[in-house]
């Protein structure tokens, strides 16, 4: 349940966020930590593309982390669940409560990164289940603006520029041989129609089908 999965292997663009994710974790970075470590927030629409981005950030650069957990951010019960498979995992009894891998991980003085993910119910305190360490990194994802504050950086992300929307959307619709200039300019339309929504385009055309876009 902690485990950390690949990114979709038709994840396209964010290269400006992916770089200011990837400064803003450096080790050698001069950002202060807080005393809950390196936190960053990624908030923004749901199904606008939040969770893809971190996760392609963690599987580009996952050879600078020493451990990287997903926390299923969603309800309390899911957090408490994803700790106490952490916990599990580094040689915990099943006994042990979900505070045991909080617990652990503030203790591990290594460069691990957590994936808070979805954590949009504005009713969770979701400091609390934050390490209490200066070391460490951690990214949030929610439609929750207001957790910013739990941060020293964040971002809202938006649509997709129409240059990434029509790529997105040419990886899902062509797959057969690489798209002619007829469905370029055809998915540069439909993306626009959709407004270069991420989970939108996605969806446009079936992913087991081979067809193209001038089939729309």
């Amino acid at each position: 349940m902690s485990d950390i999965g690949p990114a979709s292997p038709f994840f396209t663009g964010r290269e400006d966020l992916l770089s200011e994710l990837e400064n803003y974790f450096n080790p050698q970075s001069s950002i202060t930590q807080s005393y809950n470590g390196k936190i960053f927030v990624l908030y923004g629409m749901g199904g606008v593309g939040k969770t893809q981005t971190a996760l392609k950030f963690i599987q580009t650069l996952q050879q600078r982390f020493t451990k990287c957990y997903l926390i299923v951010a969603n309800s309390e019960e899911s957090i408490k669940a994803s700790f106490y498979d952490i916990a599990i995992k580094n040689g915990f009894s099943k006994s042990s409560g979900w505070e045991a891998g909080l617990k652990w991980i503030a203790k591990l003085e290594e460069e691990w990164i957590i994936l808070y993910d979805n954590a949009d119910d504005p009713n969770i305190d979701l400091g609390k289940f934050l390490p209490q360490a200066n070391h460490g990194n951690m990214i949030i994802t929610s439609r929750n603006s207001t957790l910013t504050q739990l941060s020293v950086r964040s971002k809202e992300l938006k649509v997709m520029t129409p240059d990434e929307g029509a790529q997105l959307l040419l990886k899902h619709a062509v797959k057969s041989h690489q798209p002619n200039s007829e469905e370029r300019l055809m998915a540069v339309h439909i993306a626009a129609k959709l407004h270069n929504f991420a989970l939108a385009l996605v969806h446009a055309v079936p992913i087991d089908d081979a067809i193209t876009t001038t089939e729309y």
